[in-house]
């Protein structure tokens, strides 16, 4: 931290003196105590390291839930100093006392508590802060400030769990997820992203150097408004069946399991099973497990020119989610989409595509039932069917 207290109460910021000289004589004469737990300081001086005020014993700090990494300092440092050459009112390191916090900044206009977290915290801490942000009439701003996110030779980014409670979404970039170097002083934005795995997400990079770029966040939107084709969806679609028949245990794996117990064959199963779902991004489990127990669960089980209810197919994810064989995923800083809105946008898919009718009030007809192909052959051409047929139709519904 660069803020503390000396015995006489005074604050002491050491963004006013730059001298490490100045700075020895200080850890010599003064003492210096935490503007939070009022627990003694130390002042470390290092040559490599950013000067910095260290808690000297292990007592725990409310506010204080991790050491400070050279990394989280100059990230602080650089963003403080960005922000206060916009002329914004920034206070560094401020306590709040009524939620024991101390945001790295915290704007005063609007309201705002920005974190810059380069290391590991659990979704409940996360959670808990960005609670109790809200609650105090504080917006929380989470920075993703340790290691770039990689990306794979399909262009897929990969996005680990802890990564993930940082994405955010934007009526103008859709999920999306924010980063900075203190290296390279860049911020790193990831826009429209979209979940093909658990991990693995489409969607495009834009990345500027501070200085090119003014707070709040303002990036012009790409020209580019579709960032996957449905060619490069049902490849990938294929290559993740092919790792899950090869790496999984059959029998242990619930998704193989019903397949098989169903007399199916999981490289065979209908087109219509494994497509992407505006808003699917809160079902952690991959499109093709969630969608197949849609149909294996209900679907299959309704006569055509029968009716069915999304509120039906609600029952179906939610039995799957309780019995551990479909997992949610956890956005802290995203109101929730509820998962019976993300069964009605399939079943309004597969409407588009004729496979069912809507008749309003949440209720469909079935008008075709889905039958798998016989051979790998023939589902490859299915899949160009659907691909030529209905392509514009699934992308158009991605669209924010």
């Amino acid at each position: 931290m660069f803020t503390a207290y000396d015995e006489k109460g005074t604050a002491v910021h050491l963004l006013s003196c730059r001298d490490k000289e100045a700075l020895k004589r200080w850890k010599k004469e003064k003492r210096f105590y935490c503007p939070c737990c009022c627990s003694p300081l130390t002042l470390k001086i290092g040559s490599t390291k950013i000067p910095h005020f260290a808690h000297i014993s292990n007592q725990k700090c409310p506010a204080s839930s991790e050491r400070e990494s050279e990394r989280h300092l100059s990230s602080k440092l650089l963003l403080y100093e960005w922000l206060r050459n916009q002329r914004l009112d920034v206070q560094l390191e401020a306590y709040v006392p009524s939620i024991q916090q101390r945001p790295d900044l915290l704007l005063n206009n609007p309201p705002l508590a920005i974190e810059i977290q380069c290391s590991p915290l659990s979704v409940s801490l996360f959670q808990k802060r960005t609670d109790f942000y809200r609650k105090h009439g504080l917006k929380p701003l989470w920075i993703y400030g340790a290691q770039t996110v990689s990306q794979d030779r399909f262009r897929l980014f990969s996005f680990t769990s802890f990564q993930q409670m940082f994405f955010q979404y934007s009526a103008h970039w859709g999920y999306w997820f924010p980063a900075f170097q203190p290296e390279t002083k860049m911020f790193h934005f990831y826009l429209f992203l979209f979940p093909f795995s658990p991990v693995k997400f489409f969607g495009v990079q834009v990345s500027l150097l501070m200085d090119q770029l003014a707070f709040p966040f303002s990036l012009s939107k790409p020209s580019v408004s579709r960032f996957f084709t449905m060619a490069q969806w049902l490849e990938e679609k294929r290559r993740w069946i092919s790792r899950k028949i090869r790496y999984s245990k059959a029998f242990r794996d619930p998704f193989l399991k019903t397949v098989y117990f169903n007399g199916q064959n999981p490289q065979l199963l209908h087109s219509c099973i494994g497509l992407p779902v505006k808003h699917s991004i809160w079902i952690r489990s991959h499109p093709v497990e969630w969608q197949y127990y849609l149909w294996s669960d209900l679907l299959y089980r309704v006569k055509i020119g029968q009716t069915v209810h999304i509120k039906q197919g609600l029952v179906v994810l939610l039995r799957r989610v309780k019995k551990g064989e479909l997992v949610i995923r956890e956005f802290p800083l995203i109101e929730p989409i509820t998962l019976e809105k993300t069964v009605f946008q399939y079943f309004q898919l597969l409407a588009s595509m004729d496979v069912l009718l809507n008749i309003g009030g949440g209720k469909f007809i079935v008008q075709k039932q889905a039958i798998d192909a016989s051979t790998v052959d023939k589902q490859y051409q299915e899949e160009r069917l659907l691909l030529n047929k209905y392509k514009e139709i699934i992308l158009n519904s991605l669209q924010i």
